[in-house]
């Protein structure tokens, strides 16, 4: 009988739900007054800081430079907490944005969870000196791969890798034309309140007028 009552008592213990995380995104390309109008403040995460946000530099916003260049890196931004799909919305009807895709996803505690849309490009690629060839496949997709740790008093780590990756350019080659993909990519771990809005940023353009 004490097995069994051990037994029953580590099958109650074992035997809990598992929390889950249900994660809204909205993969958009906007400019940098919208960005103000929504509320952004873009900061940088504190490099010794693995996977929190911890402290935050707040980056330059003077985008008035005399010729185009892009800036790489990751940046967070907190948005106030407002109706933000209806806003995206608005911005997007003015042409002040696109919003490119609004995947979502439900994951449970430390299990990785995606989502994908694309298609994959078929290529040529020679076999050496026999020239016989096989066809090969690039993807050209829109990801989204989440792994959350729920933590204690509402807050989750996020473990994210968003890309967008397009066709590119055709590439003239002596057996034929290869197609570039050209890619977007984010991955980071930040940490968030439950209901908390994030906006991550990792390629920035500024343009010449």
């Amino acid at each position: 009988r004490a097995a069994l009552a051990e037994l029953e008592k580590w099958v109650s213990q074992m035997d809990l739900p598992v929390a889950q995380v249900e994660l809204a995104a909205h993969i958009v390309t906007i400019n940098e007054k919208s960005l103000r109008e929504l509320g952004v403040k873009w900061t940088l995460a504190d490099a010794t800081q693995a996977g929190a946000v911890g402290d935050v530099t707040t980056l330059s916003s003077d985008l008035s430079v005399a010729a185009a260049t892009s800036r790489v890196g990751f940046n967070i931004g907190r948005i106030n907490g407002r109706l933000l799909d209806l806003e995206l919305s608005a911005l997007e009807q003015k042409q002040q944005l696109d919003i490119i895709a609004s995947p979502r996803l439900l994951a449970s505690h430390l299990q990785p969870a995606s989502i994908k849309q694309g298609s994959e490009i078929p290529y040529q690629v020679s076999s050496g000196e026999s020239g016989a060839t096989s066809v090969e496949f690039k993807e050209a997709v829109l990801g989204m791969e989440v792994t959350p740790t729920v933590l204690q008093k509402g807050r989750i780590r996020l473990k994210l890798h968003i890309s967008q990756n397009v066709p590119g350019q055709v590439l003239q080659q002596a057996d034929g034309e290869v197609l570039a993909i050209d890619k977007q990519e984010i991955e980071t771990q930040v940490e968030v309140k439950s209901g908390e809005t994030l906006a991550l940023g990792g390629i920035f353009f500024a343009t010449k007028t």
